[in-house]
C-alpha cells in the first residue's frame, strides 16, 4: 500500500508486521451490537496515513464553496443518496444541504472511466442517471444505476482507489471536490463560534471558552409547526437558528389566544435565560414551513463539563512557551556528537522515506538510534511541515522520560538525521503478538506511561495524533517510551486543526467527518488503546478501512466486550471514546486527573511512576548497549537517495 506519511520509518521491528490483509469473523449480537471473532491485523488499516495540501502552481489553493443550480428531483435524488450512506449519514442536515448545493454535474459517454483502480481520489460522487459498472483488475465485479454514492473514501483521505469505475452507457454523475467538502466543514465550524460570539449574554467570554461552547451544540431538526420551546415551561436549553426561521408567540392576558411577537431567522437565538438557571419560558417558538434547524446548548452538560458561563468567565487559558528551534549541547552531560564519528551496529528498522539505525559514537561508545530521511522523498510528498514538527515537538520533551531524548540533528545534500535515545527493549506491538493480550496490570503500566506522556504534550499545546501499539518502545528497565512524533501539532491548548493525519483503526469520529479537531482527539486513542492491550485487536477493526470508519460512527457503545475486560476498564473504555470530543474523559473540567482517578489506575501509584519507582511489569533484559535481540533481521539494501539542495532544511 502506497504510504505517503513518516511513520513507518519510525517502527523499530525490522520488518512489515502487517503482511497481510486482516480477515475477520462478525456477528451481531442480540443486543444490536456487534460481534467481532479473530482477527488478524491489516496493514490497510494500521497504516499511518494523511492528507496533503492541495496545491496549483506550487502554492496551496484557497477554496471556494460555490452553489450549483439543480431541480429538485436531483436535489432530492442526492439527498436521499448521502442520507443512506454508511459515512455521509452521520452528517448535520445543513451540512447534507451544503453539500447537495455544492456538488455539480458531469455527463461521461458509454464506456468512459470516471474512476481508475490505483489513483489517489479528491472526488466523490453520486450517481445520477446511466448505468455504471464496477471493475477490479479489469474484471467485472458488478454494476448499478443512479442513487449510490462512490468513491466517498476521497473526502476522508488520500487513498488509492480500490477499483475502477466506468460508464456502461451514456451516464451523469453529481461530483465534489474533497477540498470543497473539508471548507464545508470548516466553515461550519467556524459559523458555529460567530453565532455564539453574536450572543449579548455571552460577550465577554474569550475566543477559547466559545470554542469551547461549540464543542457542545448538538443539531436538531424540527418539522414545520413543531412548537420548540412553550411558554411557561422551565427551559433547559438554548437556541441557535442555523437555518429556517420560527414564530414567537406569546399568550394574550384573559383569553386563550396567542399574539404574535415577531419572526426570528438564521443567526438568531432564544432561550439564553436557560443556560444561567432553571427560568420558565416567556414566549413560545415554533417552527416555519418548510422547517428549522437549530444548534442546541444544553445546560445540564455545559454545566457540568464546562461550569457554566461563570466558569468560562474565570477560567485560565495557560500559555505556552515556544517551541526550541535547535538541539541543546551536552543533553545529560553527553559531548556533542559529530555525524562522521558515528558507526552502524545494524539496523532498527525502515520505510518508504528512509531507515534507522542503531549507531555507536566511536569516541564515547555510547549508542544512539539514527534516523535518516532521504529530502528528495520528503519534498516531492510536501512533507517538510511534518519533519519540522517532529525536530520541534521531541525537543519541546526533552524533560519527558517517557519520550525518547533527541541529541542532535544533521543534513547533507542526500538525506536528514535524526540522533536520539534508543529504546532497545523493542516495541509494544510485537510483545503484544507474542502475548496475543495483556493482564490489566500490564495494560495500566503500559496506559499510566502514555497517559504521562500526552498530558506532558498537551501542557505544552501539542496534539500527538498517532497513538498505537507500534509507537510505544521500551527501554532497558521496561519503561514505555512514546515515539513518531512526525503527526504532532502545536495547537495551543484550546485551538483546533483540520489536518487529515493518524491511523484508520484509531480514528475519531471528528477525524473521519473531517470536522476538525482538538487534543480530544488523544483521548479517544487512549480508550482505543486500552482496549487492544487487553484484547489483542481494537474494538473497530474490520477488513476493509470504509468498514472501519462506519464502525467508528456507530460508536463504542455498539462494540460487545469480551468477558475477560474487567468493568472497571470497560467504563474507562467508553468514557474515552465518547462520541462528542467536549465529553470525553481528560477534556473535561480536571482534565487529566479525571483519568488518573478513574477506579481501573486505583492499584497505580502515579508519583512512583514518574519517578519510575515501580518494577516495570515488562522488562526485556538487555545485555549490553549494542544488544539488537529484540529487532528482527532487516535488509538495508535500498536505492541511492537523490540530491535535494532546495535549502529547505536549513535549520537542522
Amino acid at each position: 500500500m502506497k504510504c505517503i506519511c513518516l511513520s513507518p520509518l519510525f517502527s523499530k521491528t525490522g520488518k512489515l508486521i502487517f503482511s497481510k490483509k486482516g480477515t475477520i469473523n462478525s456477528s451481531v449480537c442480540e443486543d444490536g451490537s456487534f460481534k467481532q471473532g479473530a482477527y488478524r491485523q491489516n496493514e490497510e488499516t494500521r497504516s499511518p496515513i494523511s492528507r496533503r495540501p492541495y496545491t496549483y502552481g506550487g502554492k496551496t489553493s484557497e477554496v471556494v464553496v460555490n452553489t450549483h443550480q439543480k431541480d429538485k428531483r436531483s436535489e432530492d435524488l442526492i439527498r436521499d443518496t448521502i442520507k443512506r450512506n454508511n459515512i455521509l449519514k452521520n452528517l448535520e442536515s445543513l451540512e447534507i444541504n451544503i453539500i447537495v448545493g455544492a456538488m455539480y454535474s458531469k455527463k461521461y459517454d458509454k464506456n468512459t472511466f470516471i474512476i481508475n483502480e490505483g489513483e489517489i481520489g479528491n472526488y466523490m460522487y453520486v450517481s445520477g442517471e446511466g448505468e455504471f459498472e464496477v471493475l477490479k483488475q479489469g474484471k467485472f465485479v458488478r454494476s448499478f444505476g443512479p442513487g449510490l454514492v462512490f468513491g466517498e473514501f476521497a473526502i476522508i483521505y488520500d487513498k488509492p482507489r480500490n477499483a475502477s469505475i466506468r460508464a456502461s452507457t451514456d451516464a451523469l454523475a453529481w461530483v465534489l471536490d474533497s477540498r470543497v467538502y473539508k471548507q464545508i466543514m470548516r466553515q461550519r465550524s467556524s459559523n458555529k463560534v460567530a453565532y455564539l460570539r453574536g450572543v449579548a449574554l455571552l460577550e465577554r467570554l474569550s475566543d477559547q471558552s466559545l470554542a469551547e461552547m461549540a464543542d457542545l451544540l448538538s443539531v436538531k431538526y424540527y418539522d414545520a409547526g413543531d412548537r420548540i420551546v412553550e411558554e411557561g415551561t422551565q427551559g433547559d436549553a438554548f437556541y441557535i437558528i442555523s437555518g429556517g426561521s420560527v414564530r414567537v408567540t406569546k399568550r394574550n392576558p384573559g383569553s386563550s389566544a396567542e399574539l404574535e411577537v415577531g419572526v426570528l431567522e438564521a443567526g438568531s437565538y432564544f432561550g439564553e435565560l436557560a443556560l444561567l438557571g432553571h427560568e420558565r419560558r416567556q414566549a413560545t417558538v415554533t417552527a416555519l414551513p418548510p422547517g428549522v434547524e437549530c444548534l442546541v446548548l444544553a445546560r445540564e452538560p455545559f454545566q457540568r463539563l464546562l461550569g457554566g458561563i461563570e466558569g468560562l468567565k474565570s477560567k485560565t487559558y495557560p500559555t505556552v512557551d515556544p517551541l526550541p528551534e535547535t538541539p541543546r549541547e551536552a543533553a545529560e552531560g553527553r559531548a556533542q556528537v559529530r555525524l562522521q564519528n558515528l558507526r552502524r551496529v545494524g539496523v532498527l528498522g525502515g520505510g518508504a522515506f528512509g531507515r534507522v539505525d542503531l549507531v555507536q559514537d566511536r569516541a564515547s561508545r555510547s549508542t544512539y538510534a539514527l534516523k535518516r530521511l532521504s529530502k528528495h522523498l520528503v519534498v516531492s510528498q510536501r512533507l517538510q511541515t511534518f519533519v519540522y514538527n517532529e525536530k520541534h515537538v521531541m525537543l519541546a520533551c526533552a524533560s519527558c522520560p517517557f519520550v525518547p531524548r533527541l541529541y542532535e540533528t544533521y543534513k547533507d545534500s542526500k538525506y536528514i538525521y535524526f540522533l536520539m535515545e534508543p529504546c532497545l527493549g523493542g516495541d509494544v506491538i510485537t510483545l503484544l503478538q507474542e502475548r496475543r493480550r495483556f493482564e490489566d496490570h500490564v495494560a495500566r503500566f503500559i496506559t499510566g506511561c502514555v497517559v504521562e506522556a500526552i498530558d506532558f504534550l498537551h501542557n505544552k499545546g501539542i496534539v500527538y495524533r498517532d497513538l498505537k501499539p507500534e509507537n510505544l518502545l521500551l527501554d532497558s528497565r521496561g519503561y514505555i517510551k512514546m515515539a513518531d512524533f512526525g503527526f504532532a501539532k502545536r495547537i495551543g491548548t484550546s485551538g483546533k486543526t483540520w489536518t487529515m493525519v493518524g491511523t484508520t483503526e484509531y480514528f475519531a469520529p471528528e477525524i473521519v467527518l473531517n470536522k476538525g479537531h482538538n487534543r480530544a482527539v488523544d483521548y479517544w486513542t487512549l480508550g482505543i488503546l486500552i482496549f487492544e492491550l487487553l484484547d489483542g485487536r481494537t474494538p473497530f477493526a474490520a477488513p476493509d478501512p470504509m468498514d472501519v470508519c462506519s464502525r467508528i460512527l456507530t460508536g463504542i457503545d455498539a462494540v460487545g466486550f469480551p468477558a475477560h475486560v474487567s468493568p472497571r476498564a470497560r467504563s474507562l473504555v467508553r468514557q474515552l471514546c465518547r462520541r462528542v470530543p467536549a465529553e470525553r474523559l481528560g477534556y473535561q473540567g480536571r482534565g487529566v486527573a479525571d483519568i488518573r482517578q478513574h477506579g481501573w489506575f486505583q492499584a497505580l501509584r502515579w508519583d512512583a511512576l514518574r519517578r519510575k519507582d515501580i518494577t516495570s511489569p515488562i522488562v526485556r533484559r538487555v545485555k549490553s548497549n549494542t544488544d539488537m535481540k529484540y529487532f528482527q533481521a532487516y535488509d538495508p539494501n535500498e536505492e541511492a537517495a537523490l540530491d535535494e539542495t532546495s535549502g529547505w532544511d536549513e535549520d537542522f
